[in-house]
């Protein structure tokens, strides 16, 4: 593995090291489950500070590239959606809470919409005593018990993805079933 900085560029150095270090992972020289330096070792190699090294780690890290655990090292990342033509299986994401880490700030936020002195702008709704609700249930009346006022499938309308689906597989010979396709 050969990372080379070019101390007259303009980029920062850690962006040079992401860079040539997504390189190395998209074209295989770095396989998943490669075995990455340590912070302190690939910043001696270099020449940097620890820390030019750390924020550059940290950056592939939010990319998915990379993952560190801890007394085992830093590793690539076993499931890198970039590495082959595959789609990614949404449904799975949105069924499981794929984005825990947001889970504890999400529990704090609802847990403090229940203070009656806090508008509870989480589900972006605004408060029960700002609703027209005379204007409200006037344009009501007209409508259909059975529609839906909510949101809708957090993967986007089913009718839409089919489309895409059909779209990408005519024209682009991809083939993605509805449950692969994402609307946003």
């Amino acid at each position: 593995m050969k990372i080379q900085l070019d101390r007259t560029d303009k980029e920062p150095l850690y962006r040079q090291i992401v860079k040539q270090f997504e390189s190395l992972i998209v074209n295989g020289e770095l396989p998943p489950g490669s075995l990455l330096p340590t912070e302190r070792e690939l910043a001696k190699r270099l020449g940097v500070n620890r820390s030019t090294v750390s924020v550059a780690y940290d950056e592939l890290r939010s990319r998915g590239l990379i993952h560190s655990v801890q007394g085992s090292g830093t590793r690539v990342s076993e499931d890198i959606w970039g590495a082959s033509l595959r789609t990614p299986n949404w449904r799975s994401y949105t069924e499981t809470s794929f984005f825990r880490p947001t889970l504890p700030m999400v529990r704090r936020i609802w847990d403090a919409g229940k203070d009656p002195r806090n508008i509870n702008l989480a589900r972006a709704e605004i408060s029960p005593d700002l609703w027209p609700t005379a204007v409200l249930k006037q344009l009501l009346s007209d409508v259909s018990p059975m529609m839906s006022l909510g949101y809708g499938d957090p993967r986007g309308e089913q009718c839409l993805r089919f489309a895409v689906s059909e779209h990408v597989r005519q024209h682009f010979g991809l083939h993605a079933t509805p449950e692969q396709i994402l609307i946003t």
